[in-house]
């Protein structure tokens, strides 16, 4: 799909320089000088189908925040991790509420937005993580219920702290 942007580009710029007016052109050199917009605005008007097939999914806050009030998510429990700051503003725009970033020194019970797969290696031995059903297609991320160990859980018969 790109190729066919630069080859729309690449139209216009050889409408433009080989028929570009000059004071003795014909009405004809004209107009062709000027039909060198056509294939610009082609793009422009194919573009959200053109470039639709780069996003697998919406990286927008708004399409996550939908997807999280869908699942019925509390706001004020959900952490996210690897997501840009951009996009976590976003979300905390439309989630109407801060959305705070996993700390790995620090984990604690609640939701965790995650753009990996692999949730087991970053929360600890005394929590567990849970993977909840969340529009991957739309989204990009994984959501994680993040919950303490029962006693009978931990290894080696060790107690939560």
């Amino acid at each position: 799909m790109a190729g066919l942007i630069m080859a729309l580009m690449g139209a216009a710029n050889i409408f433009l320089g080989i028929f570009y007016p000059s004071p003795a052109a014909t009405e004809l050199r004209k107009f062709l000088a000027a039909s060198g917009v056509i294939p610009i605005l082609l793009g422009v008007s194919l573009a959200d189908d053109l470039l639709s097939s780069y996003f697998r999914w919406d990286p927008s806050g708004r399409s996550l925040s939908e997807e999280i009030r869908r699942s019925g998510i509390p706001s004020q429990e959900l952490l996210v991790r690897a997501m840009g700051r951009g996009q976590r503003y976003s979300l905390s725009f439309y989630l109407h509420n801060e959305v705070t970033d996993w700390e790995a020194e620090h984990p604690r019970e609640g939701y965790l937005l995650s753009g990996g797969k692999y949730c087991g290696g970053m929360i600890g031995l005394d929590l567990t993580c849970v993977e909840i059903p969340f529009n991957l297609e739309k989204t990009g991320f994984f959501l994680y219920r993040i919950e303490r160990r029962s006693a009978g859980m931990l290894p080696d018969g060790r107690q939560p702290h």
